[in-house]
């Protein structure tokens, strides 16, 4: 799987706040949005967040991460507009 879409459904997640919310965003389901989380938890061997059906709440690993993946996600938007 892209790991740029795992960050990018991470991020999505996050920022929205529920998986259907960001899952409309990136026009997926939410069950695939849900696997993009899973496999990046897995790929990195820590959890992220905890997820229920009402509630998300980021771990303090997922906190560290969310930051990381915010910039690493500007940087590219930059340059991709400095090449432009």
């Amino acid at each position: 799987m892209d790991k740029l879409k795992q960050i990018e459904a991470f991020v999505a997640v996050v920022e929205k706040g529920s998986l259907a919310r960001a899952a409309l965003v990136q026009n997926i389901t939410p069950v695939m949005l849900g696997r993009r989380i899973d496999a990046l938890e897995k790929r990195l061997g820590v959890k992220l967040m905890h997820r229920t059906t009402r509630h998300l709440t980021l771990t303090e690993q997922g906190n560290v991460y969310l930051e990381d993946c915010r910039k690493l996600l500007s940087d590219m938007d930059i340059a991709e507009r400095n090449i432009s």
